[in-house]
């Protein structure tokens, strides 16, 4: 019996962790949030709290957690997975909508899918090519869902004001994406230049965006640009700093039926996501200026080197606004040579060939 037990202690030990381990990994760390949360009450809240836990889980489970609380903050017990499964059910509602707008972000993260996509395009067409990709994929921050499986589990994503944080941050990650986009215009141009270096060569440009990865093989344009294709670059609601969306904005749609304070609080999310993209503007701006001033340089050094004819092996990254420019370019003169002598070679065994 005490071999049972002394193994049976450390066997229940790592089942409890491994618990815990699997429900960190569903809920991508919003169950160590409600522990801290729930640790960090108030002795009126906590009290108020465990009024409706009770209610829900009986005077067993209050008791236990009761008992449990000190050890718990001290951290000399660590809290079981099923505690923490029904603090998830119980305590967000009582944690106000700024921390349930937290939680939700984080949930949206984890589960947020990232299509990829690998598109051959031109200097000239490649607004035709991106433009519905993008498009799709601003979409996505409007349309997506947490799985079915954890909005049954947590009931309170349901809320009026979880819509409404639902809403605010779909509009913030859709004004994210067109900010990362609003300066690809200009960017492009920068492309052509890089590929004048060697005219028919290609680059890649990598763009990645919160729901999707575009991985362009990009060669420089030979052909006219139909109107078709010249228009601007847009995605829904504009690019750029124009379609950075003020808090008032943002809120347009997110903030029915709630109460009063309510709405004062997804209010101040909605003024702190507005400041985030403001200042992502300001960065995206800051990336394609410091990435025009190194492919500059990359141009001005690479034609020097190609006005020395000498052989080079060069390469260049530039983090710009959007994503990733890469181009390697390159000059073997000794390759010349060798093909002009299997050429010559020809020559001479065509001649050979025609005097018999």
């Amino acid at each position: 019996m005490a071999y049972r037990g002394s193994y049976g202690s450390r066997d229940w030990s790592s089942w409890h962790s491994s618990q815990l381990g699997r429900q960190a990994a569903t809920l991508g760390g919003i169950d160590d949030d409600v522990r801290k949360a729930f640790l960090a009450l108030k002795p009126n809240e906590l009290l108020n709290f465990f009024f409706h836990y009770e209610k829900r889980y009986g005077l067993g489970a209050r008791t236990y957690a009761e008992k449990a609380f000190a050890k718990w903050k001290t951290g000399s017990t660590q809290m079981s997975a099923q505690t923490t499964e029904r603090l998830l059910q119980v305590l967000p509602p009582f944690l106000g909508t700024q921390v349930k707008y937290d939680l939700l972000r984080k949930l949206r993260e984890k589960y947020r899918l990232q299509e990829s996509y690998h598109l051959e395009v031109t200097t000239l067409d490649y607004k035709a090519i991106v433009k519905p990709v993008v498009e799709n994929l601003v979409t996505k921050a409007y349309t997506s869902n947490l799985p079915g499986s954890i909005e049954s589990r947590l009931r309170w994503l349901a809320d009026e004001d979880v819509n409404a944080a639902k809403s605010l941050m779909a509009g913030a990650e859709a004004a994210a994406m067109r900010i990362t986009l609003s300066l690809l215009d200009q960017e492009f141009a920068k492309m052509e230049a890089l590929l004048a270096l060697n005219p028919k060569g290609k680059l890649t440009h990598r763009i990645e965006l919160q729901y999707g990865v575009l991985t362009l093989l990009v060669r420089r344009g030979t052909a006219v640009e139909d109107s078709k294709k010249s228009s601007e670059l847009t995605v829904r609601g504009g690019t750029g700093t124009n379609a950075i969306t003020s808090s008032d904005q943002l809120l347009r749609d997110a903030i029915r039926n709630l109460t009063p304070e309510q709405i004062s609080q997804i209010s101040m999310k909605a003024t702190e996501e507005a400041v985030n993209l403001q200042t992502e503007a300001v960065r995206a701006d800051q990336r394609f200026h410091n990435a025009s001033r190194d492919i500059d340089s990359f141009i001005e050094g690479t034609q020097k080197l190609k006005n020395q004819d000498v052989n080079f092996n060069k390469s260049g990254t530039f983090n710009t606004a959007s994503g990733t420019t890469s181009i390697n370019v390159s000059k073997d003169n000794s390759k010349v040579w060798i093909i002009a002598a299997i050429a010559l070679g020809v020559l001479v065994v065509l001649l050979v060939l025609s005097r018999r």
